[in-house]
């Protein structure tokens, strides 16, 4: 798992093998820590997971949009409050390209969610 001091960074995936990315448990003491994911290449058939430490679930957003449609196809997505993933598959649930997702500690000392995908398909919710 990623340690505190692994964070206030960008990381930019430059390979198809996807990436796994345990995220430490975090609190209130932690509040404004961040990480960007952006995704430099298409996943070639490999996901980026990132998993939040249990009781840290994740809050936010994120809009997928499919990237042969983008005014028609962007969707909102949201996590339900228990979801501790979230999965970028380079197709449904995101990760082609300039897909990028920021996780940043809030107030209350949990993950919050903000990004941008594109994916391919039909788009479905990024968070688990």
């Amino acid at each position: 798992p990623m340690s505190i001091s692994d964070l206030n960074r960008t990381i930019v995936n430059g390979h198809t093998n996807g990436l796994d990315l345990w995220l430490p448990a975090v609190s209130k003491a932690n509040a404004g820590v961040w990480l960007k994911i952006v995704c430099g290449v298409a996943s070639g058939g490999a996901s980026i997971v990132v998993t939040a430490a249990t009781g840290d679930p994740l809050r936010g957003y994120v809009f997928n949009t499919k990237a042969t449609d983008a005014v028609a196809n962007r969707v909102y997505f949201a996590p339900d409050g228990t979801d501790l993933i979230l999965t970028l598959n380079g197709t449904t649930t995101g990760g082609l390209i300039g897909s990028e997702v920021l996780l940043q500690v809030d107030q209350d000392g949990y993950w919050a969610v903000s990004g941008q995908l594109t994916g391919s398909g039909s788009i479905v919710t990024s968070f688990s």
